[in-house]
């Protein structure tokens, strides 16, 4: 019986944060997608070598990736020139593998460094347009493929690397837990008639601004407690190494537009957690406010976002927006 791959990519562009680029197309569900950019991390593994892990709990089944990551050229997608990287400057990383519909402790057929090379091939295309439209970009799916030596080929094995399995999480708490977690004094504010000043969330966290110098953890204005201590906690559950409970700072528009995942990805791609993390907020009327903050992670240079929080139905204030600077 001949195996099957499906290609899949996750990268980020100039201009626009880590995402599912091509999925496989029995993954094409939110959900799955989500679960394909937690499991496949980022490895730092030899030219002839790939990571396989096992996903489990999802719905189409049990799902095992094969995978590499590297530091692209633009010529590997047809783009010509040197390295590619983000619009201010930093090196762009890019996973690309194909997934298996079969569990990784049931045996695996024998996957080769061609195998590899023809899922670059066949998500390359995928990769280039991203890279060309950015935001405006559509996710793809793929088809699966024939492996090669599932028919004899005698390609080169790819040698493996094996992960610990994935599994989805038993609850997700992250959303819910800040808010609720509200000072008393902040959960029986009575309710605001002012209206939610409009907030554009279709440009979200999409790239690092390097070089701008750190601000103080001040607040300018006259702010509301409340808004402060939202920007407060989700400073310090990042610098705490916990984006999981910064992500629970976020509104549910907010989080309608980027996973748990790719929201670790952009605001600590290279650190575990932030070593500083200064805010600022002034509000803009009962109900909205505006804000930066300034992080600094590990070895990278310090990145500003301009921040906008509202008021969740009067009972708290939550991150409606981030967007980089520059």
């Amino acid at each position: 019986m001949t195996e099957h791959g499906w290609p899949f990519l996750i990268g980020r562009a100039e201009h626009a944060g880590y995402r599912v680029v091509v999925v496989p197309d029995f993954m094409a569900d939110a959900a799955a997608v989500d679960a394909l950019s937690g499991a496949a991390r980022d490895v730092r593994l030899p030219a002839d070598t790939a990571c396989v892990r096992e996903l489990r709990g999802l719905e189409c089944g049990p799902v095992t990736v094969v995978y590499r990551c590297f530091n692209p050229r633009a010529d590997d997608y047809g783009l010509g020139g040197d390295e590619l990287s983000d619009g201010f400057g930093r090196p762009i990383r890019v996973t690309e593998g194909v997934a298996l519909r079969s569990a990784a402790t049931g045996g695996l057929p024998e996957i080769t460094i061609a195998d590899l090379d023809r899922a670059h091939a066949a998500v390359a295309g995928a990769y280039r347009d991203f890279w060309q439209h950015e935001r405006d970009y559509v996710r793809r799916t793929s088809a699966g493929r024939p492996l090669g030596n599932s028919a004899g080929s005698g390609e080169q094995p790819v040698h493996l690397e094996v992960a610990e399995p994935w599994s989805r999480p038993r609850a997700a708490t992250a959303a819910r837990g800040p808010a609720a977690r509200q000072p008393a004094e902040h959960r029986r504010r009575p309710r605001r008639t002012a209206p939610a000043v409009a907030v554009t969330a279709a440009v979200l966290i999409a790239g690092l601004v390097v070089g701008v110098p750190l601000v103080s953890g001040a607040l300018r204005g006259k702010p509301a407690p409340a808004a402060a201590s939202v920007l407060g906690g989700f400073c310090d559950a990042l610098k705490a190494g916990r984006p999981d409970a910064a992500y629970g700072y976020t509104s549910p528009q907010l989080r309608s537009m980027i996973s748990p995942t790719d929201f670790v990805r952009e605001l600590l791609p290279t650190a575990p957690r932030a070593t500083e993390c200064a805010y600022t907020v002034k509000v803009a009327s009962g109900s909205a406010a505006r804000g930066t903050v300034v992080l600094t992670a590990g070895s990278a240079p310090p990145t500003t976002w301009n921040v906008t929080l509202a008021a969740g139905g009067g009972a708290s204030w939550l991150i409606d927006s981030l967007m980089p600077t520059g």
